[in-house]
This record gives structure tokens, C-alpha cells and sequence, in this order.
């Protein structure tokens, strides 16, 4: 029964892709999963998620520990990692290795981001549109000052045919609940940046784990060929995914996900306020309302969270996902605008249990 080692199922992507997999008969007979998590409450947490599932397994690790990683690695037939990449390079590379040494053939399917291609953050309309297909070379040949450029390179790099198999998944915003789910336009908000749903983005994922399954299936009857159906073209050095269903201008996706706030009543106005990065990371620092908010305030360091999160609000990262369309047949089905109003409530039910739980476990 093939491996497969799960880097993030915990995560946000990685609990879509795990729900999806485990819910169809022909990857739960076929695989044996082990997961990856940080702690045994985490194990506990997965496990609870996915009763029915009985051949899961949770390994204790992080990205840090290098030899779980590699040992785990080696003994896999395919890893699907999605958890973050960026300064991560260690982990990263310890997995190659481990896959590289294994006994036979494997599959490697990382997860990147769209942020390679973004643009600076001054909410200008005009942007490029970044195709995965038409667009590759020039994705390839972007440095390593642009984000996800370095361990992309690294994943390339690993390739070798017949041995190591890789792919690159890269999502622009990922909405939508899974089972581990966890505003104010800059400038005029004319930015365009990708959404895509996270259910959507999992069955990419689920089209490459279907085609390496069927390579190792071949393999293991004695096939020598080293190509199954689309293998030459689904996996390899220019193997780059763009998981994305549709741009949105910024100020118009405000307006869409104001009014689920409202209801929520997270917050009291409809009102869309047009404020500069800087502004808009003093508020992410802040808040709006807090006594602690000054408006006049120096704004956080450029490397700060609150920076990174202001500028993210600003930029174009427009992408056309060609590649999992002609490759896998991916056509993405679900509207990302329409669960914000059950996410807010889900995570406000959430943030009430665990208010409660901790208030029962201080009187105890």
C-alpha cells in the first residue's frame, strides 16, 4: 500500500485535501497516511477530525526537525506538503533528501503562492496577468527576491526522472472553510488579486495524487515505462500550478464582504474608507478603535507583521491557472464570496467554546 506523508494536513489547505482524499473509497483502501503535527494534542485534534479514517497516522515534528523529516520522507511514496515554504529552506531540502534515498520512485507535491508574481502595493488597476502556461519561463527565471523564488527553485532543482517527481502548487487567496479553517481598501482599491476556493484548490491536488497513484501502480505491475497518462507533462521542472478562480478588483470585493461582517456584527458600519499602506498597518496593529490606536502614529517596521498584512491589501496578483485546466481538466466551482457570513459565524462559535473552555478550566 503506497505512503503518503502529509506536511500540513492541520493547515487550512491541508485539511481540505485531507477531507477529500479520506472521503473517497479509492484513496482510503489505497493509502496509508501519516501526518505530520507539532504536538500530541494536535494528534488528538486530526484524529478527532477524521474518526472514520483508519489508516492515519499522526508523526510528532515540525519543519525544523530535520531527521523526522527525512525519515519520514524516505519511506514515502508521495508528499504533499502545504505548509509554509518561506524560510523554511532546511525542511525543505531534508525531505528531498529523503525522497531522493529512498528504494524507489516518489512524488513530491509542494505548495507556493501566487505572491512570486505580485506587484508594489499602491492599488493601481494595471497589473500584469501571470499565466502558468504561457507565462512559465519568465515565472522560472524570477530571483530570489521575490518571494516563494527560492524554495521554488530548490523543488525544481530535485527533479530527477524515473527517481523524484515533483510539482509546485501556487494559490492566490484561499477562502472557504475546511476543517481547519482559523477591512479597509488601500488607496482607491482598484488592486485585482485572485481567489480561490479551498475546496476548489484541494482537487488539484487530488488530480496529482490520482496520476502518481497510477504511476505506482504501473511500477509495482511490472511496467517499465515511467510514464502513465500525462506524467512527462504533470510533473517535472516546469510542473508550476496557479490554483486561482477569479480576480477581484479590491474595493469590490470590500463591498462583497462588508455586509457578512455587519450581520456578524464584527463590525457596527457598512462604511468603506480608502487609507494609505501605512494607515492600514497601524489599524492591523491596533485596530481602528483601540485606545492604543494613533493615526499619527510612525507605522510598524517594514518587516512587521502588520506591514506585510497592509501591503498584501494593496497589490495586483492577477494569474490565469491554465496549466491544472489543460492537464487536469480543473474547473473551479464554488464562489468564495459566498461563505464569508458562515466563516465569521463559525469562527465566532469557535471563539466562544474556547472562551468557555478556559473560563471552566480556571474555576476548576
Amino acid at each position: 500500500m503506497p505512503t503518503v506523508f502529509f506536511i500540513g494536513a492541520t493547515g487550512h489547505i491541508g485539511g481540505a485535501i485531507l477531507h477529500l482524499l479520506t472521503s473517497k473509497d479509492k484513496f482510503t483502501k489505497d493509502l496509508q497516511i501519516r501526518a505530520l503535527v507539532r504536538d500530541s494534542d494536535k494528534a488528538t485534534r486530526l484524529q478527532d477530525k477524521f474518526p472514520k479514517v483508519k489508516n492515519l497516522e499522526c508523526v510528532v515534528g515540525d519543519l525544523k526537525t530535520l531527521d523526522v523529516l527525512e525519515r519520514e520522507a524516505e519511506a514515502a511514496d508521495i508528499v504533499i506538503n502545504t505548509a509554509p515554504d518561506i524560510t523554511h529552506d532546511d525542511g525543505i531540502n531534508a525531505v528531498l533528501d529523503g525522497l531522493s534515498a529512498g528504494p524507489s520512485k516518489a512524488y513530491y507535491i509542494h505548495t507556493a503562492g501566487a505572491s512570486l508574481i505580485w506587484d508594489e502595493p499602491t492599488g493601481n488597476p494595471e497589473a500584469r496577468e501571470w499565466d502558468d502556461i504561457a507565462d512559465l519561463e519568465d515565472i522560472k527565471k524570477l530571483d530570489v527576491a521575490h518571494t516563494h523564488s527560492q524554495t521554488d527553485r530548490q523543488v525544481r532543482a530535485a527533479h530527477a526522472p524515473g527517481k523524484l517527481h515533483v510539482a509546485i502548487v501556487s494559490p492566490v487567496m484561499v477562502g472557504g472553510m475546511s476543517p481547519f479553517s482559523s477591512e479597509h481598501p488601500i488607496a482607491e482599491g482598484k488592486n485585482q488579486f485572485g481567489w480561490v476556493h479551498v475546496d476548489d484548490l484541494a482537487r488539484i491536488y487530488e488530480g496529482l495524487v490520482a496520476d502518481a497513484l497510477g504511476s505506482l501502480a504501473a511500477a509495482a505491475a511490472g511496467d517499465p515505462s515511467d510514464v502513465t497518462s500525462a506524467d512527462a507533462t504533470l510533473w517535472g521542472p516546469d510542473a508550476y500550478y496557479f490554483g486561482s478562480a477569479k480576480n477581484y478588483i479590491f474595493h469590490e470585493w470590500m463591498q462583497g464582504i462588508v455586509p457578512a461582517l455587519q450581520m456578524t456584527q464584527l463590525i457596527k458600519t457598512s462604511d468603506i474608507k480608502s487609507v494609505n499602506v501605512h494607515e492600514a498597518a497601524r489599524k492591523a496593529l491596533y485596530g481602528g478603535t483601540s485606545q492604543e490606536y494613533d493615526e499619527n502614529a510612525p507605522p510598524p517596521p517594514e518587516d512587521s507583521w502588520a506591514m506585510h498584512i497592509a501591503i498584501m491589501y494593496a497589490i495586483n496578483m492577477r494569474v490565469r491557472p491554465s496549466r491544472a485546466a489543460k492537464l487536469l481538466d480543473w474547473k473551479p466551482e464554488k464562489d468564495v464570496m459566498a461563505d464569508w457570513e458562515h466563516i465569521f459565524q463559525t469562527f465566532l462559535k469557535r471563539e466562544a467554546a474556547e472562551a468557555a473552555a478556559v473560563a471552566a478550566a480556571a474555576k476548576a
